[in-house]
């Protein structure tokens, strides 16, 4: 089957030649037409009937998909985790002040002798068991943009924490832009700008500390941070498995495009963390494996742009949902990120639902009143329609920012 869409080699995109690079290359996506067909996979239907030679078989019915313009760009994996990722010089910046708000926090200071709890979480935390590939350095693969991904989880208040950083004289010019509360759990999301770390100016950079108040919390806090990094881990292994270095390398640019995607979504309506979560789901499901010819090698622009298509369904209003979709969409299905499947809903005060549901009732034995919900806070329809645009746009990046044209 011929593509229709293809470019013309006059409008084809340039690409810079690589000849002389020891690093491979991947060219622009160019995938051929999805098929959605309306049959389970073979290794699930019932049993093969007997043929009858004098019977005359319906034919399969197949349904198409117009290709999306965003595969069609000109940008490779390679390129992809190096236009994101965060310069070493700048991650050292962001390790160095995560580190000293720990020793902060965990620092006696005069008559009060009060230590707060801390660990180190997000992108700067260290996530065992990746490798990167033979071809790739060890600095991208931490996932770290150039605005921010500095986490730290802290048991105490506000008011201690900034106290804290207040005390600690090699952590100054920095400043509280946001508190807000999570859902109904005793767990504040707050928001730092620092100018300086260890005496030395800096680019502004932010630093998001999130604080509780109890020793649960902040056991679940963590225990809900390892479940997202085992479905990372697994996921990448399992591209590793199938694809060698070039599944781990489409995988690491993946989750970029996924964090610099939620940047472009207005009025923080979806954090990279929330991203990243919903990418991970969207590539439990395989939908790459169904766009033919392109199962072989998957790129980051098609798992992309398999996301964006698993945006514009879930995310979509009711009206547009018809009868087969109708249970695929976030108004009467919730997410299992664990299992990567679709589970009932069991609250009806947020918009959509998404928990590690075999890590919080398994590992963490919570109730489900206590479970959290990652994107109990998103706009469904805020998303569903920057995915949409990005389905039918060229993408390209600039400056660390994902450009939709």
């Amino acid at each position: 089957m011929s593509r229709g869409r293809s470019p013309s080699p006059a409008t084809a995109p340039s690409v810079p030649s690589r000849g002389m690079s020891p690093e491979p290359y991947y060219g622009p996506v160019d995938a051929p037409l999805p098929l959605l067909i309306d049959l389970p996979p073979l290794a699930q239907q019932w049993p093969a009937a007997p043929v009858l030679t004098h019977v005359m078989y319906p034919l399969v019915n197949v349904r198409t998909i117009a290709c999306a313009k965003c595969s069609a760009s000109a940008l490779a994996d390679l390129d992809i985790v190096h236009a994101l990722a965060v310069a070493p010089e700048r991650q050292r910046q962001f390790r160095k002040a995560a580190q000293l708000s720990l020793v902060a926090f965990m620092k006696p200071a005069g008559e009060n002798r009060e230590r707060l709890k801390s660990e180190m979480g997000g992108s700067m935390a260290p996530i065992p068991g990746l490798s990167a590939p033979s071809h790739a350095k060890d600095w991208p693969r931490n996932y770290v943009l150039a605005g921010s991904d500095v986490n730290i989880f802290v048991q105490g208040g506000v008011d201690s924490a900034v106290e804290k950083l207040q005390l600690n004289d090699k952590i100054n010019g920095f400043q509280l832009l946001q508190c807000k509360r999570l859902q109904n759990l005793d767990v504040l999301h707050c928001t730092f700008s620092y100018n300086s770390v260890d005496f030395e100016h800096v680019p502004e950079f932010q630093s998001e500390i999130i604080l509780v108040s109890t020793d649960d919390e902040m056991k679940y806090l963590m225990g809900r941070q390892e479940a997202f990094r085992k479905v990372l881990r697994d996921q990448r292994f399992q591209m590793e498995v199938c694809f060698g270095d070039a599944g781990m390398l489409a995988f690491d640019a993946y989750i970029y495009l996924l964090k610099v995607f939620a940047k472009t979504v207005p009025e923080g309506a979806l954090s990279s963390f929330q991203a990243v979560s919903l990418g991970l789901f969207v590539l439990q499901l395989g939908l790459y494996k169904h766009v033919t010819g392109t199962a072989a090698q998957p790129t980051a622009l098609l798992l992309f742009e398999c996301f964006l298509r698993w945006c514009g369904v879930y995310f979509s209003s009711q009206r547009q949902c018809n009868s087969d979709q109708k249970f695929k969409n976030y108004r009467f299905s919730a997410l299992d990120l664990s299992t990567g499947r679709l589970v009932l809903r069991t609250r009806v005060q947020t918009k959509c639902e998404a928990y590690f549901v075999a890590d919080e009732v398994h590992a963490l034995r919570t109730h489900s009143a206590d479970r959290l919900n990652i994107i109990g806070s998103i706009s469904p329809e805020l998303i569903h329609d920057i995915a949409q645009t990005a389905l039918v746009s060229r993408l390209s990046l600039a400056g660390g920012e994902l450009v939709c044209g």
